[in-house]
């Protein structure tokens, strides 16, 4: 087929590590989206925000709950050190302080790099 890739890695491929931080919507502290995607930036080199999606989640009585949130995310093509992973916890905490939350999402995946 034409223009399909098949699998040809244009500038190789690496380990590369995904970071996501999981924004609650608050209306009293609206600037902690960007405050996140400036703290990925300066780590990271740059983030890209998914704004408006939904996270849904049991209370302690098992109750559903929806929240709105925004999704951070930022991708580096070397492996996290532990410095760099307990800066990322440390801005979480930050995060769940002071939005008031119970917790604040974030995950790490590591695995490959294509540019096609």
């Amino acid at each position: 087929q034409a223009g399909v890739a098949k699998g040809v890695a244009v500038g190789g491929g690496g380990l590369m590590a995904v970071i996501r931080i999981y924004v609650p919507i608050v209306p009293y502290r609206s600037n902690m989206v960007e405050e996140t995607a400036d703290f990925l930036t300066s780590h990271f080199g740059g983030a890209t925000v998914y704004h408006d999606c939904r996270g849904v989640w049991q209370d302690s009585d098992g109750l559903k709950v929806v929240d709105t949130i925004s999704v951070v995310e930022s991708a580096t093509r070397e492996r996290l050190t532990y410095e760099q992973r307990l800066a990322i916890t440390d801005f979480c905490l930050y995060l769940r302080r002071e939005l008031k939350q119970d917790a604040i999402a974030y995950t790490i995946s590591e695995g490959e790099l294509y540019l096609v």
